[in-house]
């Protein structure tokens, strides 16, 4: 059994250690989640668009506010293609083939399909990552999503600006 004093030093450790993450000490960058996504995302595309010509990167973010656990004014960093079927060949091989390089690298994989689509999501420590096609539009969508961090852009509480 832990004597008093003991608990007390653990239990002001802990909250200590909540406290610096709250405040950003351990907090990544936008550029080291959007390098975290990159490593997600751009091999499991290649490895679907199966030498197919990559397409348009769009990187971007959305707002965010997580005041106990990550910034009041963030960003969460979003890394995504979008093209049409027309660069695949086969657009359900495209997505067999992202899946078993998320799974190659210990990723779990849930898969949701239906009629008017088929989206694979994954993700790890805060990323959330997803594959997909959809059947009317022809169109198919990989991409992600980071953590919350620090906006670096940012003008004032109410004037929070995403980076390019």
């Amino acid at each position: 059994m832990t004597p008093p004093m003991g608990r007390t030093t653990v239990v002001l450790g802990g909250i200590l250690l909540v406290t610096m993450m709250g405040c950003g000490v351990f907090r990544p960058s936008v550029e080291e989640i959007r390098t975290e996504l990159a490593h997600l995302i751009d091999p499991a595309l290649d490895a679907g668009l199966a030498g197919a010509d990559r397409p348009e990167a769009n990187v971007s973010g959305g707002y965010c506010h997580e005041p106990l656990i990550g910034p009041a004014d963030g960003i969460r960093p979003l890394l995504s293609y979008t093209f049409s079927f027309s660069i695949l060949d086969d657009p359900e091989a495209f997505l067999d083939r992202v899946e078993d390089y998320w799974r190659g690298q210990g990723l779990e994989v849930e898969i949701n399909a239906n009629e008017e689509s088929r989206i694979l999501y994954s993700g790890n420590d805060g990323y959330s990552i997803s594959a997909g096609i959809t059947y009317d539009s022809m169109e198919v969508r990989i991409g992600g999503t980071g953590p919350c961090v620090d906006n670096p852009d940012r003008k004032g509480p109410l004037d929070v600006k995403p980076s390019p």
